[in-house]
C-alpha cells in the first residue's frame, strides 16, 4: 500500500497539498478551538497530574469528535494519506487502514513534517476565529 512514508518525492509534495487542504477542513469540522475552549491548557505550573488529567480529557474530546461525530470524513481524510480517494478509502477493511496509518505514524520524517504543518494550522484557526473567553492561550501553550 503506498503511503505518505513510501512515496516519491514528487508524489509526498503533491499528496502532501492535498492532505493539507482536507486536513484543513476537517480540523474546522471537528471543531478544534471548540475542544480547547471545553479543555483549557492547564499553566506552565500546572503539577503532572494536572496536565495528565488535561490529556485524558483532551484526547477524549478529539477522539469523539474525529470518531463519534466525524468518522466518514476521519477516514477520508486517513484515506488521502494513502493515496485513495474517499470512496476507496471508505470501502477499505478495518485492519488495512490501520496497517497504513501505522506506516504513517511510525515515519518520524512524516510525523514530524505534518507536526510542524499542525501548528502553524491551529494557530490560523486561533488567530481566525472569534476571540475566546478562556484563560487558556491554546494549543502552543500545551506544547509546552
Amino acid at each position: 500500500m503506498k503511503t505518505l512514508a513510501s512515496c516519491t518525492a514528487l508524489e509526498f509534495l503533491t499528496q502532501t497539498n492535498k492532505v493539507r487542504k482536507r486536513a484543513e477542513a476537517w480540523l474546522n469540522l471537528i471543531d478544534l478551538k471548540g475542544i480547547y475552549e471545553r479543555c483549557p491548557v492547564p499553566g506552565k505550573d500546572a503539577d503532572a497530574k494536572v496536565r495528565g488529567r488535561w490529556n485524558a480529557e483532551f484526547m477524549a474530546a478529539l477522539y469523539d469528535a474525529s470518531m463519534g461525530r466525524c468518522p466518514r470524513e476521519t477516514v477520508e481524510l486517513l484515506g488521502v494519506m494513502m493515496f485513495m480517494e474517499p470512496a476507496e478509502a471508505l470501502a477499505m477493511p478495518s485492519t488495512d487502514l490501520i496497517r497504513g496509518a501505522e506506516e504513517l505514524l511510525n515515519s518520524p520524517e512524516v510525523t514530524g513534517f505534518f507536526m510542524s504543518w499542525l501548528k502553524s494550522a491551529v494557530q490560523r484557526i486561533f488567530d481566525t476565529a472569534e476571540p475566546s473567553t478562556s484563560k487558556s492561550s491554546g494549543p502552543a501553550e500545551a506544547a509546552t
